[in-house]
C-alpha cells in the first residue's frame, strides 16, 4: 500500500507517494506487454534485461497497471536494446479503442464521434493517471491536445505518438474510413524516422508545435457511431465517473478532477454544489475550500461545463434556445441568454448561425 503525504505549496494540495522516489503516477500495462513481446521476437533475454528495471515479465503480465517512472524508463532502455528509436511509432501501430479498456467501450457506444471523443478527454486519467486531453471546440474544428504533468523524458516522443494514434484509430472505427481530412501537430523536434510516419497517421503532420494535439474538422463530429448503444453508454458514463471518483488519489489535483467529471457525466441539468458535495461524501462548505486549496471554484468549472454543453446544442442540435435553456436548467430563456453571452460574448442565435455557416451539413 501506499502512505499518501501532503505538502502545501502555493496554496495547491499536491499528493506524493513515499513508496520508492516517484510520484503516484500510473499507466496501463499494455504496452509494457507489446514491448516485451518485441524483445522475445527479436530473440533478446527478456527477463534478464527486464531485472536492470527491477521489473520481471510475470510482474507485467499479472498487473493492469505499471507505475509510469518504470515504463517511461522501459521505453527508453528498450529503445536502445533493440536499435530501434522509433518504438513509440511501433507501439502507436497497435493503438485501437479496445487498448483503453471500459472506456473504449464506453466511447464507441457513444451516439456521435463527438460524444465519442469527449469520453475519451473527460476521462483520459483513467487510462493514464498524469494525462490530460484538453478539448478546445471552434466553430470550423475540434482540437484534442495532449497535456502531462510529470516530466517525461526520454519516452516524451513516444506518448505523444501513441496518443495521436489512439485518438486517429477511435475517429476511424466512427467513421469506417482512413482519418485523412485532419491535422496531427506534434511538439517536439522532426525525429530521425520521421519518414515512417505516413505508414501510421492518414493526416498530415507537422512538428515543432506549442502542443501536441489532433484536429478533427466539425463536419465530421455528427458523424453517428455505429457501435451505438444508448444502455452501455449510459452505463458506462456511471463506470467511469465511479472509477475516476475512486481513484482520485492518482491525480494531482483529485477535487478539481472528480468535480469536473461527476459535472460534464451528468445528464441532464447540471449538478450543483450541494450535489456535487453528497456525491462526495462532504458538505458543500468543504468542497468548496477544497477547490479554493486547488486555485478554482466551483461556480466557474459549473459555468465552463454550462457553456460547452450549450454551445453542443446549439451547434448539433435543431432545440430552440427557449429548449435549450430549460434543458441546462435555466430559469428561463433570458437568464440563459444573458449567462450565454458573458461567457461566449454572443448570443445563443449568433453563435449557432457562425456554427452552422461553417460547418454546413452532416456528411
Amino acid at each position: 500500500m501506499f502512505t499518501l503525504c501532503d505538502y502545501r505549496f502555493r496554496n495547491k494540495l499536491i499528493f506524493f507517494a513515499t513508496q520508492g522516489d516517484f510520484l503516484l503516477r500510473l499507466v496501463s500495462s499494455y504496452y509494457a506487454r507489446l514491448i516485451v513481446n518485441r524483445m522475445r521476437r527479436e530473440g533478446l533475454n527478456v527477463n534478464q534485461h527486464l531485472a536492470r528495471l527491477s521489473l520481471d515479465e510475470s510482474q507485467l503480465f499479472s498487473q493492469p497497471r505499471l507505475s509510469y517512472t518504470l515504463f517511461n524508463r522501459l521505453i527508453a532502455e528498450a529503445s536502445k536494446w533493440l536499435g530501434e528509436p522509433g518504438l513509440g511509432l511501433y507501439l502507436a501501430r497497435y493503438s485501437s479503442p479496445s487498448t483503453l479498456g471500459y472506456l473504449g467501450t464506453t466511447a464507441l457506444s457513444q451516439a456521435t464521434l463527438f460524444d465519442s471523443l469527449r469520453i475519451v478527454a473527460e476521462f483520459s486519467r483513467l487510462q493514464a493517471g498524469s494525462v490530460n486531453i484538453m478539448m478546445e471546440r471552434k466553430p470550423d474544428q475540434l482540437i484534442l491536445s495532449y497535456h502531462t504533468d510529470i516530466t517525461l523524458g526520454d519516452a516524451l516522443i513516444a506518448h505523444h505518438e501513441v496518443y495521436a494514434a489512439s485518438v486517429q484509430q477511435l475517429i476511424q472505427h466512427i467513421c469506417g474510413c482512413d482519418f485523412t481530412q485532419g491535422y496531427i501537430h506534434f511538439q517536439f523536434d522532426r525525429p530521425s524516422y520521421a519518414d515512417q510516419y505516413s505508414q501510421v497517421f492518414n493526416s498530415p503532420v507537422t512538428f515543432n508545435r506549442d502542443r501536441t494535439a489532433v484536429l478533427i474538422p466539425a463536419r465530421l463530429l455528427r458523424v453517428a457511431s455505429p457501435f451505438k448503444d444508448p444502455e452501455l453508454a449510459s452505463r458506462g458514463w456511471a463506470l467511469c465517473t465511479e472509477q475516476l471518483v475512486q481513484h482520485n488519489d492518482v491525480l494531482v489535483e483529485p477535487t478539481q478532477a472528480s468535480v469536473k467529471t461527476l459535472l460534464t457525466s451528468s445528464g441532464g441539468v447540471i449538478p450543483t454544489i450541494f450535489d456535487i458535495a453528497m456525491r462526495l461524501n462532504c458538505s458543500s462548505r468543504t468542497l468548496a475550500r477544497r477547490l479554493a486549496d486547488e486555485g478554482v471554484r466551483f461556480r466557474d468549472l459549473r459555468n465552463k461545463v454550462l457553456t460547452d454543453r450549450a454551445k453542443e446544442l446549439l451547434a448539433g442540435s435543431d432545440l430552440s434556445v427557449a429548449a435549450v435553456a430549460t434543458l441546462l436548467g435555466y430559469k428561463d430563456e433570458a437568464a440563459f441568454y444573458r449567462a450565454f453571452k458573458r461567457q461566449c460574448g454572443k448570443t445563443p442565435a449568433a453563435y449557432r448561425r457562425g456554427a452552422v455557416n461553417l460547418t454546413g451539413p452532416n456528411k
